[in-house]
C-alpha cells in the first residue's frame, strides 16, 4: 500500500515522523560541522517539527514521549541559535508550575516597542509550529510572536499544566502580564 494506507494505524505515526526527524537532525549536524549554517538552521527547524509530530500519538508522560519531547526542544534550541531573528525560550510562571513558550522578535529588531501576537496552537499542535521558518506572516510585518503551549497542549501537561476551562481563563492574564513586563512590547498592540 501507499503511504496513506501505511499511516492509517495511528501507532505508525510516531515512528514515521521520528525517522524523518532523525534524518533531518543528522543533516543539521553535518551541515553545521561543515559551516553551512543556513542549511543547518533549516534542518534543525525541520527536525524539531518532525519530532513534535512524532509526539502526537503519545498521550502519557512515558519514556518515549519524553525522549521525543527532549529531542524537539534540543533541535528547536539549535534552530533558535542560528535563526534569522532572536528567539528566546520562555517559562511563564503559572499556578506553581509554568506555561512554556518561545518568544520571537522580528528579523532586524534593534530596539523600541513592537506589536506582538500571542500564538496558540490547536490541541493537536505545538508552539514550535507557530512561526514559519521563512516569510512568517507576523515576523515579516515587524510583529513579535509569543508562541505558547497553553494548558493541556503538548509540553504543558508534561509540566503538570492540564487542560480545563479555568486554566485557560487564568492563563490569559498571566501570559499578557508577562508580555507587559517586556521592554520590546507595545502594550497597546497585543493580539
Amino acid at each position: 500500500g501507499g503511504v496513506a494506507e501505511q499511516l492509517l494505524d495511528h501507532t505508525d505515526i510516531g515512528p514515521a515522523f521520528e525517522a524523518t526527524a532523525k534524518r533531518r537532525e543528522a543533516k543539521a549536524r553535518e551541515a553545521e560541522a561543515e559551516g553551512n549554517l543556513v542549511t543547518a538552521r533549516d534542518n534543525w527547524y525541520m527536525a524539531a517539527i518532525h519530532y513534535g509530530a512524532a509526539e502526537w500519538p503519545y498521550d502519557d508522560s512515558g519514556k518515549q514521549h519524553i525522549a521525543l519531547h527532549n529531542k524537539k526542544r534540543e533541535c528547536y534550541g539549535n534552530y533558535a541559535r542560528l535563526a534569522d531573528h532572536k528567539i528566546e525560550a520562555v517559562s511563564i510562571p503559572f499556578k506553581g508550575k509554568s506555561i512554556p513558550a518561545w518568544f520571537h522578535l522580528p528579523p532586524g529588531y534593534s530596539g523600541g516597542k513592537v506589536p506582538v501576537v500571542i500564538a496558540i496552537p490547536g490541541m493537536d499542535s505545538f508552539k514550535e509550529t507557530s512561526v514559519a521558518l521563512a516569510n512568517d506572516r507576523w515576523m515579516m510585518r515587524g510583529v513579535a510572536v509569543l508562541a505558547i503551549d497553553g494548558p493541556g497542549q503538548y509540553e504543558s501537561p508534561l509540566l503538570g499544566v492540564y487542560v480545563s476551562m479555568q486554566n485557560w481563563i487564568d492563563a490569559g492574564p498571566v501570559v499578557v502580564d508577562w508580555l507587559l513586563r517586556r521592554a520590546e512590547i507595545d502594550a497597546q498592540k497585543i493580539g
